[in-house]
């Protein structure tokens, strides 16, 4: 009997430096077939990975509350 095919494992990568190890953990999981959403600053370079579900910015310092409504979005 087939089984039913399975939802995409979500992630969500949140970078908080500008070093591009988060890109590359993002590239990695677009290619293993998750959604991959990303918190980071505006002008970090994980904005441009191609196949992102949705980018999110930071906006303000008030950072936590950020990631708070950015993960019950992406839940």
């Amino acid at each position: 009997m087939p089984s039913e095919p399975q939802s995409p494992v979500a992630a969500l990568v949140i970078a908080t430096t500008p070093w591009p190890i988060a890109a590359r953990v993002a590239i990695r999981l677009i290619s293993h077939g998750c959604d991959v959403f990303a918190l980071c600053p505006q002008g970090h370079v994980l904005n441009h990975v191609s196949g992102l579900r949705r980018a999110y910015w930071y906006a303000g310092r008030n950072t936590t509350a950020q990631l708070g409504a950015t993960i019950a979005e992406v839940s």
